[in-house]
């Protein structure tokens, strides 16, 4: 059985106005043994900037901000 995390929040900020963090699919950590998601996706969203970050699978992640998307590989990441 796998289940997952999801996360709604509206954080106020002074500069952008609320900023709301959503999941619309929960983040699923079971199957790597990496410690990275194995699945899920996060939305970011503040005014009219938007982002989303895909866990595609247990290696990478694809971050899509304002249109523009970027795939990213866990190992390359900081502190990992």
């Amino acid at each position: 059985d796998i289940s997952g995390y999801s996360v709604g929040a509206t954080v106020t900020d002074p500069e952008f106005g609320n900023v709301v963090i959503s999941t619309s699919q929960p983040a699923i950590f079971t199957g790597c043994t990496n410690g990275a998601p194995l699945s899920g996706q996060m939305n970011v969203a503040a005014g009219s900037t938007n982002m989303t970050v895909t866990y595609n699978d247990c290696d990478t992640f694809t971050v899509v901000f304002n249109g523009n998307g970027q795939s990213y590989n866990w190992a390359d990441v900081n502190n990992f």
